[in-house]
């Protein structure tokens, strides 16, 4: 059974209640999640700089303690919340 957190949460706080849960987010998620493309996820993949997914199967899922690891590690919250600061 898969929760549906989009019903729950919105899209800025789903990988935060995810916290707790083994909880695997698809390549839309994650891009609509940080505002980004398809094409800059897997850039910063082979750069190194983002996480790998995780492959069950033929699928990729990313894992959403991976996010918040790499979230932590490169200021990303920071960022949103300078630029959400200098905007309003």
């Amino acid at each position: 059974m898969r929760t549906d957190f989009k019903k729950i949460y919105p899209p800025e706080q789903k990988v935060q209640a995810a916290i707790g849960f083994h909880f695997y987010l698809r390549l839309s998620e994650v891009c609509s999640l940080y505002g980004v493309g398809s094409t800059w996820v897997y850039e910063k993949i082979k750069e190194g700089k983002f996480p790998k997914p995780r492959k069950f199967g033929a699928m990729s899922r990313w894992a959403a303690v991976d996010l918040l690891q790499w979230e932590v590690d490169n200021g990303w919250r920071d960022q949103e919340q300078e630029a959400a600061t200098n905007n309003g």
